[in-house]
Formats: C-alpha cells, structure tokens, sequence
C-alpha cells in the first residue's frame, strides 16, 4: 500500500503549502529543485543538462533566457535595466560563450511612473553598450493593476563559442581548485538594504556587472584549464556549489578563512541572521580550474577591477553523491546545504515587505482581501465526504497500527494532547487542552545537534527528527496557530528541525463547539479554511462531513477512511449549520474589527491601560507557554562531564519573564510588566498582522484560562478601544 507521509521531501513540501507556489520555489534552493523537478522537467530537451546556457547543436551558438524582476527597481549600484543585461549576459559567458545579441521583453503594469521607464530603458542601452552586446529585439505588454508588480524584465541571449574553451559540470574532477571572483554578498545585501530602509554604513552597493570581458581574457590566458564557471545569483555561492558537486558527483570543500566577504555584508547578515553564502550575487563569478592553472587564474582575475577581491576558495577533494563541506576558521567542517525556504536577499522575487512599499498598497486590508479571495478558490476545490462514528473509528484504528497517533486525552481534570493506541482514548471535540498542538512539530525541548569534541578535529551533526505523526483533534484556532509559526519558521528562514517535523505532520482538524472563553469569530478562526489534511465536522444527525484539504489527504481518505461516502448540499447545510450553531455559542468578542486593531494598539503605546493590567500581572509566563502562536525560545549546550561530547538543545521561553529582555550588564529594555504586556500584546495584534496580513491570536482562550489573575486579551482589547473612541468623542 502506498504511504502518504514517506514522501520525498519536495513531496512533503508541497503538502505543507496545499499545493501552491511560495515565494521559495523562486529562491535558488531545494524548494526551487523540487519545482525544476516536479513540474518542469517535461520541458527539459534530454540531451541537454539543465543550465542557465545551451548549446544550439551544430552552430558554435549559444543562448540563455532569464526573466528579471526586483523591490526596488532601482537600488545601490544598479537597476532592473541594469540587472536585465547582466543576468543574462553572464548566463553566456559562464557557458564559456562571448555573448552577441540580446532580446527583451516588457511588462508594465498599469500605472507604472514613465519616468522610471525611461530610466530603466536608458540603464539597459547603456549597460548593453559598455558589454558589447547588441538589443536586436523586443516586445511590450500592459497589464491592468495590480496583475504584474510595476515592471518586469525578460532577456534573451545568443554567444558564439570561445575557441579553446570547454567549460561545465562534466568536466569537473577530485584535485580541482576553486576561486570566486571577488567579495560574496554584496548584491543580496544591498537590495535587502534598500527596500527595508536598512540605515548601513558604510552602505552596501550591488556588484551588478557584466562578466563577458573577464571571462574573455581567462580565455585566452588559461581556456583549456578552465573546468566550470557560474554565476552565483539566487542562492548564493551554496547553491552553486551545490549544484556543481550533484551534477559532478564529487565533494568540494571550502576554507572559511579565505571567503571573500566585505566587513559590512558580514556584519549586516551576523544582525540579521543571514548566511553571507546564501546571499544572492550580480557580478561574480565561481569557477572550478585545473590544479595546475589555479595560480594563473588567481593572477588574471585580480588583475581585472571585477576581480581584484579574487581568492582560492577551497577544491574538489573526492568523487562522492554531491556535498559541499565548510571547514571553520578553528577547525572543524559542517555541510553547507542548499538553501531552504525563503531567503532574505533575493533579486526574482516580490516579497511582503516589498508588496507593501508599493503606493497602491493600503495595508492590512488589502492583503487581507487577497487572502480570502485565495480561500474562496481553495474552498471550491475541496471535496466533501461523510462518514460515521464506526467508518472514523475503524480508519483510525488503521492509522495507530501504522503511524503515531495523537489527539486530546483525559488527563486527570483536563485535557491534553497525547499518544493513544486506541481512538476510544480520543476527545477530538473537546475544547481547551492545557497545551496546543505545535508542540509536536516545535517541541518545548528538543536537540538541534550533537557534537563530539575529541579526535582531530570538534564534529558536530545535525539532529532531525522525521518521524511521521498523526495530530487528530486539531481545531481551527489551532490550524491557524500552526499557519502563524509557518511564516517564522517555513517562511523566509526556514528552520530544518520545525519543516521536517511540520513536512510530517498530518493534519486531522475537528470542529468544536466553544467554551466561556474561546473568542475565534473575532480573529477570523471560526472556521478552518485550509491547513489541513482533512477536516471533520460533526452533524446533528451522527457521523461527520469530511473536507479535504490537500493531495495528502485525498491519499488518506483513499488508503484509511474507506468508508468515507461522497457528500452533497444536505450534509454541507449541515455543517454551515453548525457552524452558525458554534458563533452563536460564543459569548465574549472584540468591539472593533480585526483589520482595525494594528492602528488600535500603535496609538495605545502610552495607555493607562497597561499600567492597570502591568500592577497585577505575576510575570509568571503562562500566557506565553499555552498559546499556540508564540515561539520564542533559548539555545542551549549542555557538555558531558569528561567534555568528550555534547548536545545543542533548543528550549521555549517566555517574553513575559522579567529576565527575558535582559542584556548585559544587567540592563532590561523592558524592566515592568506592563512593558512586557504591551509587547506580547503587539506581538499577537500589530507587528505581526501587519507583516503577515492575519493576527497572531487565534481566539483559543488558553491564555485566559491560564493566567492567575484573569488578564484576558479581549477585556484589554476592549479596554483599549472604549478609551480610543472616548477621545475621539
């Protein structure tokens, strides 16, 4: 029988997105291997490897295409124009090609500044000019507003093949040398830079260039040695090495100490937790030589402004399945992945934060309509399905034989998530466990690694646990609980330990009816539109109607819930039904809509309301480890006593503790407990719905039910609002 969770993990990707396109399949990592792989292999000719350049067969010519698209269009060091001619200019050259002619194609958005047009245009010519390349042809289109993000850029390149030279994966073998043509980073940086508004100084500018000259002169003082070249862009330096050592089948190995990186770029990405190596790049260069050129190499590049920063980096040291490995500036080596997730500095893509520089942005509101135009659609595809008490009880007695199950328990006068071995164990209606699921995709302790400190040189290793589980009894506010931590950790950082556990997570929502303190019609959790797997809802004639939420699911219902029946209009009546039934069960609420809170909570900063709250809050930390939402959490090492060995393990905390925002020195940027009250409040109601367009309390109420002293988010929310509409009357 087929398993639908030991997937690969592209597979289990795409179940975790429902399916759909995230910003990372456009990052230059694994999420965009997988897409390559998944959807647009039909498209690759067989007998060409997949490369930014072909050879056209038989004619000496080569061509790329590449499609440009950037926030903002114009940045430090360069532009969209500018980025257009290079990208694909570059793309030739690393085919070992003197690039000749260039195409381009345009799509402006509606309302699109001509000015900024002409700008671009004007980059493009002068840009094409310098690197001797010719704009033979073209093509404009106009979409309406809001369809394309201003402007978007394609290039097509042709080049005629340098004698001599015979570059690409092929070629590459154990005992190779490996250079970069100058500082790593800089573009990635300074895009980021630009369109956060990022204050650094020195400033950081793009290093957009056209590499045709460079790559012309190694040709003609080194061409036979010359194994691989590439351009470093979407992923950085770690997905280009990465690509190499797969498509060669070789290990390479790079000394931390000689990576070129400017003291800023470093910097900027140790704040910002970024890796210097992920960091896209615009105008360098990684290329593979023969061992006994690397000198020359070295001595051609340096000697060229585009490569005056040029080092020998590390080599190929072993045929191997493909890996790359970092050897640390004290020893030691780790493996350097291919990028996962979202990154940061990236040039192809539009983000939220860039969505919302945009002058016809309004905020919240707007992403907010785009969301449930995206639900209504995902809606309409669901399927439906009924079953009864004996077909779910029989399907999840098939699920425990093969799979860890867990769902709400009895646990003396609560209840709380936990293993069962039988479906009779299970409460999934019941509303209120002591802890939310996530704890079972982020676990209040778990190790991130192991590492042995004997022998030559320290080891460490990666923990990941990738065991399937089977959450069952998981309502709405806590679907959307697990969709809040998603953008933290599966989103732009993607964290592995969080996205293998989530990657293999099914999801079995049930809906439930609501206890004194649930408030979800007020945050929009009522109803769970997607997240799931599948999706139960109880009918007031026995049984339940069954959504499914993913392909995953579909597989689930195939392989599990056999006596699952197709439903039609009465059982969706029934469901709509009781779900009026659970809102009009709901008895506390917040007095403004949802959308309105971000502005509510930046003008009560200065409230007497915090102080009110502040004077009787114990600062205990309950609140923070019963939501579904929050994770911040401590890292910590714990060594073993003969110091041979030890484990990095990641533990929750709380922003409510008094010595949380303690720094050194013994200073605290947030010394009361109303301080600390105003910012986990903003945490759930501001910061974060403004970035991710949906707040960041989904109603459950366990805080309330926690706190000793009763605080509850809606009575200060409310308390907030009656004082803001007092002033204003």
């Amino acid at each position: 029988m087929a398993d639908p969770v030991r997937t690969t993990i592209e597979a289990r990707a795409a179940a975790l997105t429902g399916g759909r396109i995230l910003l990372a399949h456009g990052g230059g990592g694994s999420a965009g291997d997988a897409l390559l792989d998944d959807v647009f292999a039909p498209l690759q000719a067989a007998a060409h490897p997949r490369q930014d350049a072909a050879a056209l067969d038989g004619t000496g010519l080569f061509v790329s295409t590449d499609a440009f698209v950037v926030t903002p269009i114009e940045f430090p060091g360069g532009s969209l124009g500018k980025l257009a001619v290079c990208g694909t200019v570059n793309d030739v050259a690393m085919a070992g090609a003197k690039p000749r002619w260039l195409t381009a194609a345009f799509i402006l958005e509606e309302g699109l500044d001509v000015d900024l047009l002409r700008r671009t245009v004007a980059d493009m010519h002068t840009t094409a000019r310098e690197a001797g390349v010719a704009i033979v042809a073209g093509d404009t289109k106009v979409v309406g507003r809001g369809a394309a993000d201003n402007l978007f850029v394609v290039t097509t390149g042709v080049g005629e093949r340098l004698p001599g030279v015979d570059v690409g994966s092929h070629r590459v073998r154990a005992g190779d040398i490996v250079l970069v043509s100058g500082a790593l980073g800089d573009h990635g940086l300074a895009v980021m830079a630009a369109r956060a508004g990022l204050p650094l100084d020195p400033p950081i500018e793009s290093d957009c260039a056209a590499l045709n000259g460079l790559v012309g002169e190694l040709a003609e003082a080194v061409g036979p040695h010359l194994r691989c070249l590439r351009d470093p862009t979407r992923g950085g330096l770690a997905a280009t090495l990465n690509e190499i050592a797969a498509e060669s089948g070789v290990t390479i190995c790079l000394r931390e100490k000689d990576l070129p990186v400017g003291p800023t770029v470093r910097d900027a990405c140790a704040l910002l937790g970024l890796d210097p190596l992920q960091a896209a790049n615009e105008g360098k260069m990684a290329l593979v030589v023969d061992p006994a050129a690397a000198e020359r190499t070295l001595a051609v590049l340096q000697s060229n402004d585009l490569g005056r920063d040029a080092a020998i980096v590390g080599a190929v040291i072993e045929p191997s399945a493909g890996s790359v490995w970092l050897e640390g500036e004290f020893g030691g080596r780790r493996r350097l992945d291919l990028p996962r997730g979202e990154l940061l500095p990236r040039i192809c893509c539009q983000g939220p934060a860039a969505r919302a520089a945009r002058p016809q942005a309004t905020g919240v509101r707007e992403r907010r309509c785009g969301a449930e135009a995206r639900k209504e659609e995902r809606r309409a595809r669901m399927e439906l399905y009924r079953i009864d008490e004996k077909g779910l009880a029989e399907a999840m007695a098939r699920l425990i034989a093969e799979y860890r199950v867990v769902a709400p328990v009895e646990k003396g006068p609560r209840h709380v998530f936990d293993d069962i071995q039988d479906w009779s164990e299970a409460r999934p209606l019941v509303v209120g466990t002591v802890l939310p699921p996530k704890k079972f995709v982020f676990p209040q302790r778990e190790t991130l690694l192991r590492f042995h400190l004997t022998g030559e040189a320290p080891q460490a290793e990666a923990v990941l646990d990738d065991t399937p589980v089977v959450l069952a009894g998981v309502h709405p506010c806590d679907i959307a609980g697990l969709r809040c931590i998603d953008h933290t950790f599966a989103g732009r950082h993607f964290d592995e330990h969080y996205g293998t556990r989530r990657m293999n997570a099914i999801i079995l929502g049930f809906d439930c009816m609501p206890d004194a303190h649930c408030f979800c019609a007020s945050v929009g959790t009522l109803k769970a539109e997607s997240g799931f797997d599948l999706f139960f809802t109880p009918l007031q004639i026995g049984g339940y109607a069954v959504r499914v939420g993913t392909q995953r699911g579909r597989k689930l219902l195939e392989d599990y819930f056999t006596a699952a029946t197709p439903a039609g209009v009465y059982e969706e009546s029934l469901e709509e039904d009781f779900r009026k039934q659970k809102e009009e069960a709901i008895h506390i609420s917040i007095d403004a809509p949802v959308d309105d809170l971000p502005g509510i909570y930046q003008k009560a900063m200065q409230s007497k309301v915090w102080e009110k709250w502040g004077e009787i809050c114990f600062s205990c930390g309950s609140c923070n480890l019963v939501c579904p939402t929050c994770y911040c959490f401590d890292v910590q090492d714990r060594v073993s006593l003969d110091g041979a060995e030890g484990r990095r393990e990641r533990v929750w905390d709380s922003c409510m503790l008094a010595e949380f925002a303690e720094v050194a020195g013994g200073h605290n940027f947030r010394p009361t407990s109303a301080a600390r009250l105003i910012h986990r409040h903003n945490r759930k109601f501001n910061y974060q719905q403004e970035r991710y367009g949906e707040p960041h309390c989904t109603g459950c109420g366990r805080c309330a039910r926690a706190c000793l002293v009763h605080i509850n988010m809606v009575t200060i929310a409310n308390e907030l609002i009656a004082e803001q509409r007092g002033e204003a009357s």
